[in-house]
């Protein structure tokens, strides 16, 4: 099963690969195309007539080719997925293999003891916490003060 896999995750790789060359390829073009014809300057004069240098058949050969780039783009992310779905099934069988059950994030609990934290150490805590919740009600204040001072430039006949 783990070759399988791993030739699976090959060929998305070597399609990954392929993709990223006709992304860069086409990018290089559209953006040479760009500056050579300058489309985004808009495709219409000051009077709304199509502009007078405008080839046609160039704009949509161009246009061809930007929908073919974001086509491109949105695959290689459908793709990106995909490899890692793929990456993460190849790395449990691997887990599994070894015969670690332990999943990642997860802690041994039989081995994890309870901190024993000194009073004094507790007490400078506990004064922190509670500076900090009082700075944050004085915050609060001030915020709900600036904000009615706000409301009352903005609606003066309101009260």
């Amino acid at each position: 099963m783990t070759e399988k896999q791993e030739e699976e995750l090959r060929g998305l790789v070597t399609q990954r690969e392929a993709h990223e060359k006709e992304i860069a390829q086409l990018g290089k073009t559209i953006q040479a195309i760009n500056e050579a014809k300058n489309y985004e300057k808009g495709l219409v004069d000051e009077e709304g007539f199509p502009r007078k240098d405008l080839d046609f058949a160039e704009l949509a050969d161009y246009k061809d080719k930007k929908r073919r780039f974001n086509e491109l783009n949105n695959d290689y992310k459908a793709l990106m997925k995909e490899i890692e779905k793929k990456l993460f099934a190849l790395h449990s069988t691997y887990k599994g293999k070894e015969g670690e059950e332990q999943k990642f994030g997860e802690e041994n609990k039989e081995t994890t003891e309870p901190e024993i934290i000194d009073p004094e150490k507790q007490k400078r805590i506990e004064e922190k916490q509670r500076q900090l919740i009082e700075a944050n009600k004085k915050l609060s204040k001030k915020k709900n003060k600036m904000k009615i001072k706000l409301l009352s430039y903005c609606y003066p006949f309101a009260k």
